[in-house]
């Protein structure tokens, strides 16, 4: 009786190791920076994507990534230093991407966009924030991957942010 309740105490403790160890996230893909809308479909332009972290699970079942998401191209503030960040995902995978810093001595805060990605750490879709305008799912800027066109990205950004769309679908 002994043996079997030590073997179901190794087996539980095993379970629970597998499941909070954390997940190791490197992913380096091609992915598409594009305009949502029927005005711009024609707007697609390449991007080298880099995600590369810790992914940390809580009893909760809510995740948590610590690392670095590199856009190749894009504009950012940040210094090389301090770009590492920490992401506390919803239950939708979603969590708005901010890189807090400091410069001169004087706190920052830069926002790019809401990320979301899948279970698997897979896939990515990002709502670039327009310094002017925000973004909107009728003309918004979208950065996903891995995707070799428009279309692809598309099939993507809808299928993760789904919830958050409530039926909408970006065009």
């Amino acid at each position: 009786m002994k043996k079997w309740i030590f073997a179901g105490m190794v087996i539980l403790l095993a379970a629970a190791v597998y499941y909070f160890y954390p997940r190791t996230v490197d992913l380096q893909e091609q992915g598409i920076k594009y305009r949502l809308g029927a005005a711009a479909p024609s707007y697609e332009q390449p991007i080298q994507v880099h995600v590369k972290g810790k992914l940390y699970k809580r009893i909760t079942g809510n995740r948590t990534f610590i690392g670095t998401i590199e856009l190749e191209g894009e504009e950012m503030p940040v210094p090389l230093n301090q770009r590492k960040v920490e992401l506390r995902f919803n239950k939708d995978n979603a969590v708005l991407l901010v890189y807090p810093y400091v410069h001169n001595a004087k706190p920052y805060i830069h926002a790019v966009g809401r990320i979301y990605f899948d279970k698997t750490f897979s896939k990515f879709t990002l709502t670039v924030l327009d310094k002017e305008h925000g973004w909107s799912g009728d003309n918004g800027l979208m950065i996903t991957a891995p995707a070799a066109n428009r279309t692809e990205a598309l099939a993507i950004s809808n299928a993760l942010m789904e919830h958050s769309l409530d039926g909408y679908v970006l065009k």
